[in-house]
């Protein structure tokens, strides 16, 4: 069987905590880091490109994705006795 080397660069677009200022410690990269599209977007564009979705059928999807976790956010802070999603997930 070959093998395939693979080289992958990872980083965290935001920093590595909440007190790292990313610009201030590798201000090159950021700044590369900075203008590269996200995940999504990338794989949005593919999606469109290729005619699996179009751009509707995207928006749709993360907006349902965006109300979702809202939602979840908003019930955690009035404690687990209102957690919509445990309660759907003692129902499997």
């Amino acid at each position: 069987m070959p093998y395939v080397p693979v080289d992958i660069v990872c980083y965290r677009k935001y920093g590595h905590n909440e007190i790292d200022e990313p610009m201030f410690t590798q201000p090159l990269m950021y700044k590369v880091i900075k203008q590269h599209p996200s995940a999504h977007q990338v794989y949005a564009t593919k999606l469109v490109e290729e005619g699996s979705m179009n751009p509707e059928e995207i928006k749709t999807i993360q907006d349902n994705v965006t109300t979702t976790l809202e939602r979840e956010f908003n019930d955690s802070k009035a404690g687990p006795h209102n957690r919509s999603l445990s309660v759907q997930l003692q129902h499997l």
